[in-house]
């Protein structure tokens, strides 16, 4: 049985149905009106059993249709993905001296010890060295606020010789990446 699995994803828009896969970042436009009716009637009947259209033909190549036994190949190679990478999570400071008007924060200063960081030091240390790619995500207050517990922990982990390092900030909705 062939089925439209779950990371798959569809919308109207205009006079075309748009398939995404989110898993693959791919997508289909159908435009023509019989397509369109196809697939509707495809995802209403949970699939089909065999590949006996030029749509559904299609839709397999693009991996927007597929067999339980290729969805399960498709998870093992995420899980796969996955399993090389170590990631984690700092929240060094709650401080922010950014007072953005729209804040819902009481910018506390409270701020990790260096107890704390030498502890997270030594465990990244550690663990590191067993994977492909080590991500340390940085969240909460404003990041120059505590720069030298991201090049800390940054430098632990470049020194395990990993092969791929990135690090992220976050302050509350602001994104940075430095890689």
């Amino acid at each position: 049985m062939y089925t439209v699995p779950s990371y798959v994803t569809y919308r109207t828009e205009e006079d075309a149905i748009y398939i995404t896969s989110e898993l693959y970042r791919n997508t289909v436009r159908l435009t023509d009106h019989g397509l369109q009716k196809e697939f509707i009637n495809l995802t209403r009947c949970g699939g089909c059993a065999e590949l006996n259209t030029p749509l559904t033909r299609y839709l397999h190549e693009q991996e927007l249709l597929v067999t339980e036994e290729e969805l399960d190949h498709a998870l093992h190679q995420v899980r796969s993905l996955l399993d090389n990478i170590f990631m984690v999570t700092l929240m060094p400071t709650e401080g922010c001296n950014f007072r953005c008007p729209y804040c819902y924060e009481d910018h506390h200063a409270v701020s990790m010890t260096r107890d704390t960081l030498d502890r997270i030091e030594e465990y990244i240390t550690a663990q590191a060295p067993r994977y492909k790619q080590v991500i340390l995500a940085w969240f909460g207050g404003t990041y120059s606020l505590q720069r030298h517990c991201a090049g800390s922990v940054q430098h632990c982990a470049k020194s395990a010789e990993t092969v791929w390092l990135s690090l992220c900030c976050q302050y509350d909705h602001q994104w940075l990446s430095a890689e």
